[in-house]
């Protein structure tokens, strides 16, 4: 017993002895000492480098899993339905940074990579929206047009949700998918009507739905896009904005409203033709279509479809359709932010613009030209969408 207890007093005692140095010798190491002296005989890309910095502790699996990088993909996109904010942020991150690396990794797909993340655009958090953005921007765009739909359907809950920062985050979710993919957002089902009643919503125009359609259809849209009859939730998305804030807001969703109208407006290209009639009709029968669910529209097996949900494949029926659902609303909207001038006004006058250049386009040109002969007024937009 008084050996241990001796031995223990001199252990102790040595954490209270002041250590003497010599002249010509080094200083004795400490008990955690690591060499870091080695120098790696690989070269590193300032791409990997700067990949590898951007891992968190939470990005790295434990134990055999944390050398294989599907694993450690798979890892990252579940953690994007995780209950902290920041790993839901570091996980985009991840996902974000091998999807821009100079050969892109992707092990499950962009539409498993679609399927968690999207439903993150009505995330409460402003850090993981922005970054939720970015890796969007990374997706290959070929693999983006056939899940067009489902982008536009998650984006239109979160146009109509009760936060403005929400709102405006999907608002420019909208627009970057109208910049790379316009002809297939204003084609696909459902992607034409319901974003315009949408933006009639957000835009607090939805009492003048009553003047451009019967007071069913009015009622219907305004209950699928806020979810209450008289539209008393898109003025409560902007509540508590300050009055600045608010009109850039309002700025925003008007360019974007116009970018996604003249994406709908817009002439298809014509590519010159030098195949016989014989050929363009043997192409028809036996050549396969290059283009995911070419034959989508006709709806074989899905279910019945109603004129919000149909597929609009060509301009002209586009343009019915938006000036029989929304136009009168659109045009009374315009005049009312023409009123308030400043940037507001200035977006009112670009839109007004779009839907007059679409309207006049096309198919009716002879005949609107007949029409505009006899005055201003009828060259005005609220004449035109009489004449449509």
């Amino acid at each position: 017993m008084g050996g241990a207890s001796a031995k223990k007093k001199k252990e102790k005692k040595k954490d209270f002895q002041k250590p003497k140095f010599k002249v010509g010798k080094t200083k004795a190491k400490a008990s955690n000492f690591t060499d870091t002296s080695f120098k790696s005989k690989g070269k590193i890309g300032i791409q990997h480098v700067l990949f590898l910095s951007s891992i968190t502790v939470n990005q790295l699996l434990p134990g055999a899993d944390a050398d294989d990088p599907i694993a450690q993909f798979k890892h990252n996109l579940s953690l994007t339905t995780s209950r902290s904010e920041n790993q839901r942020t570091d996980g985009l991150k991840y996902l974000a940074a091998r999807l821009e690396e100079d050969q892109p990794y992707n092990p499950v797909g962009s539409l498993q990579v679609l399927l968690k993340v999207l439903p993150l655009m009505s995330d409460s958090s402003s850090a993981v929206r922005t970054q939720l953005l970015k890796l969007l921007k990374t997706l290959p765009i070929a693999d983006v047009k056939p899940y067009v739909e489902k982008i536009v359907l998650y984006a239109r809950a979160a146009m109509t949700n009760l936060s403005s920062e929400i709102s405006e985050d999907a608002t420019a979710v909208l627009d970057w998918l109208v910049e790379v993919a316009p002809e297939e957002v204003v084609s696909a089902p459902g992607c034409w009507v319901k974003p315009l009643n949408c933006f009639v919503t957000v835009l607090r125009w939805s009492s003048y739905l009553d003047a451009s359609s019967s007071k069913a259809d009015a009622k219907k849209t305004r209950m699928n896009t806020a979810g209450k009859a008289n539209g008393g939730w898109s003025a409560a998305s902007q509540m508590g904005m300050s009055s600045a804030k608010k009109k850039q807001a309002q700025t925003r969703q008007i360019v974007v409203l116009g970018k996604f109208l003249k994406a709908g407006f817009r002439r298809p290209k014509v590519r010159p033709d030098t195949k016989s009639g014989e050929e363009r009709l043997l192409e028809s029968i036996y050549v396969a279509p290059r283009e995911p669910n070419a034959f989508s529209h006709l709806n074989v097996f899905g279910q019945p479809r109603d004129e919000d949900d149909m597929m609009y494949m060509d301009r002209e029926s586009r343009r019915r359709v938006f000036t029989k659902k929304v136009g009168k609303a659109v045009e009374k909207g315009i005049m009312e932010m023409k009123k308030e001038g400043g940037q507001v006004g200035r977006a009112a006058n670009e839109l007004e613009k779009v839907v007059r250049d679409g309207l006049l386009d096309g198919d009716r040109d002879i005949e609107t030209k007949k029409v505009m002969e006899f005055g201003d007024f009828k060259y005005s937009l609220k004449g035109l969408i009489e004449l449509w």
